[in-house]
């Protein structure tokens, strides 16, 4: 279906710390990007990093996409995007129903872009 796109979400769905080695990394973004490929038949252009813990942010990890050539790639501090937004820093809000009808619409008012301005600079320092 043409309304829908296929991003990479890692091998393992491994959040993507410093902690990893170079190998773990070229597993969970490089050949995960590759396989994913051959599977659909197609390129895969986008990125969504696993958890959203700012801890599961790294610059290795960044880095590690680039090199695989993703073209853009989402993170989860939610917030509004724009012409000169980094496409490499998409941050997306969450859309959990688990949280109720209300809970979405408190998710999309701009109170989750206000409640992780902070740390949304501080992941978008270290994966620039």
């Amino acid at each position: 279906d043409e309304r829908h796109v296929i991003c990479c979400h890692t091998r393992n769905h491994r959040r993507l710390a410093s902690s990893l080695t170079s190998e773990e990394f070229h597993a969970e973004i490089i050949e995960s990007k590759t396989e994913l490929e051959a599977e659909l038949g197609h390129d895969v252009a986008g990125f969504c990093w696993v958890g959203g813990e700012e801890y599961t942010y790294s610059a290795e990890g960044a880095e590690a996409i680039r090199r695989a050539g993703y073209t853009y790639s989402f993170l989860t501090r939610s917030s509004s995007w724009f012409s000169d937004t980094n496409p490499h820093q998409l941050h997306r809000t969450s859309a959990d129903l688990t949280k109720g009808l209300e809970g979405v619409r408190l998710g999309h008012s701009g109170w989750h872009d206000l409640r992780y301005f902070a740390s949304r600079h501080r992941i978008n320092r270290l994966v620039s």
